[in-house]
Formats: structure tokens, C-alpha cells, sequence
């Protein structure tokens, strides 16, 4: 019997750990029990204690997702907020000015397009 797939490509730990989160449900995320413990310098403590509370999780959960290398989302300001609301109102008016001048000025239709497009993409970037 030969064994083929993927389980030979990658290193035993990280079968493990794509199993774990690939089959993490409610439950077991209740049932975390389990405690490590780590010594840090005080700038470091201030530092991870810093960009946790950014992210808006506790400390114990951006250690537990940096460590796993899961993506920590970080909590938009209320002026980021605004910010990103005005910028989709930019693409939408860009789009609509593109659709206004179609047939009259490819040119400017083209340009207007293609920063709406260029809008879009910044802010699938930061993804509400």
C-alpha cells in the first residue's frame, strides 16, 4: 500500500494544525481548557497588549491566532469608517460618469472606469 496526497508534502505539525482548523466548530472552541504560559519583556508585553486591543480581542486570543497564523482583523476607527462609506460613494459616481459619457468621450469614460476600478480594489482591501 503507498500513500500519495498531500499528507507527504507537508511537514506532520502543519497536517495537524490545517486538521484542527479545518474542523474547528462552536464546540470546540468551548472547550478550550488548555493554558500556556510565556515570558516577554515589557515592551513586548505593551506592544501585543497594544495591537490586541486595536484588533478588539482579548490578549489571549491575538497570542492564540498570531501564533497559528490566522489573520488578526483589526477594528476600523469611526473616521475610517466614514472614509471608506465615501469612498464607495467616489466608485459609484465615478461608474456612473462613465456610463454618461459611453458614447460621447471614450477616452473620458475609460478613465473614469478605470479609477472606479481602481477605488474598488483599494477597498477590497480593507473589507468591512
Amino acid at each position: 500500500m503507498t500513500c500519495t496526497g498531500t499528507f507527504l508534502q507537508k511537514p506532520p505539525a502543519q497536517v495537524y494544525l490545517d486538521f484542527l482548523t479545518k474542523f474547528k466548530n462552536k464546540k470546540m472552541k468551548d472547550k478550550i481548557s488548555k493554558r500556556i504560559e510565556f515570558t516577554c519583556d515589557s515592551f513586548e508585553f505593551k506592544l501585543i497588549k497594544l495591537k490586541a486591543k486595536e484588533s478588539g480581542i482579548s490578549r489571549a486570543e491575538y497570542c492564540r491566532k498570531s501564533s497559528l497564523n490566522q489573520k488578526v482583523s483589526y477594528k476600523l476607527t469611526q473616521e475610517e469608517i466614514q472614509i471608506y462609506l465615501m469612498l464607495q460613494k467616489y466608485a459609484v459616481s465615478f461608474k456612473n460618469i462613465s456610463n454618461m459619457f459611453k458614447g460621447k468621450n471614450l477616452e473620458l469614460s475609460n478613465y473614469c472606469l478605470e479609477t472606479a476600478t481602481e477605488i474598488r480594489e483599494h477597498l477590497k482591501k480593507l473589507q468591512l
